[in-house]
């Protein structure tokens, strides 16, 4: 099964809009999206589990989620359900996992190598990415057609740039935040900006400081050379926010 039943889509929406807007369920709903996850799992285990895993994530216990999901792999190699642990990865601060989980998705499924390569762009596997995109036969031009001569003379091995992203997302999630996604936002001969994108009832004064506390964070839990073209900062989610990649 590639796709999920329409009850598992809707939960999955209902959890990530939570997500996105940053606010906990309320109780009774909280209660009704359990019971919703625990009647699906009666039927589909691997899909109880991995909406456990999402719902563990909302409630910011990373060895839940990370157990639920383990779980849900090791019964289906459905993709919906490959896809939506690497998403939840990279929002726990396991970025390398998830690009590890991205490159065999592509062998699974190379229909998805577009946004397989767009995914691990997002998460600082930026030759991986350019090299995935590059096999791929294209009939519209792409954003990343122009975002290729950038990537391609950016002269830093994807380990080091995923370990800033990792550690960029750990740290925020770290001060009981988190991470929605992450995305090259802008970039010229100088170097590339990726910004962590926040949850949407994030204010002002904590973004500000999560940023300053990112900076700092890459700068020295990391014992890596620095990379003075790469720049990490932090926005909050909007509904009108558009991904440059």
């Amino acid at each position: 099964m590639s796709q999920p039943a329409a009850k598992t889509q809707a939960l999955i929406d209902a959890l990530n809009e939570f997500a996105m807007s940053g606010a906990q369920p309320p109780e009774f709903q909280g209660a009704q999206l359990r019971r919703d996850i625990e009647a699906i799992k009666k039927q589909h285990a691997a899909d109880g589990l991995m909406l456990e895993g999402i719902y563990a994530f909302l409630q910011h216990d990373k060895t839940e989620s990370l157990s639920k999901f383990r779980g849900a792999r090791a019964l289906s190699q459905d993709l919906y359900i490959q896809e939506n642990c690497a998403i939840t990865l990279k929002r726990l601060g396991e970025a390398e996992q998830a690009v590890q989980m991205l490159a065999n998705l592509a062998h699974m499924n190379p229909s998805g190598r577009m946004r397989y390569s767009l995914s691990l762009l997002t998460a600082g596997a930026y030759r991986m990415a350019v090299e995935m995109y590059r096999g791929i036969p294209k009939h519209t031009p792409s954003r990343m057609d122009n975002l290729l001569p950038v990537l391609w003379a950016f002269d830093t091995r994807d380990e080091d740039t995923i370990a800033r992203i990792q550690c960029a997302i750990q740290w925020v999630w770290d001060q009981n935040s988190y991470a929605l996604t992450t995305q090259v936002a802008a970039w010229d001969n100088e170097g590339i900006l990726h910004e962590l994108i926040l949850p949407g009832n994030i204010e002002d004064s904590r973004l500000d400081a999560l940023e300053w506390g990112v900076e700092r964070a890459v700068k020295t839990q990391l014992s890596i050379p620095e990379m003075g073209n790469l720049s990490i900062s932090c926005r909050r989610y909007t509904t009108t926010l558009q991904q440059v990649a």
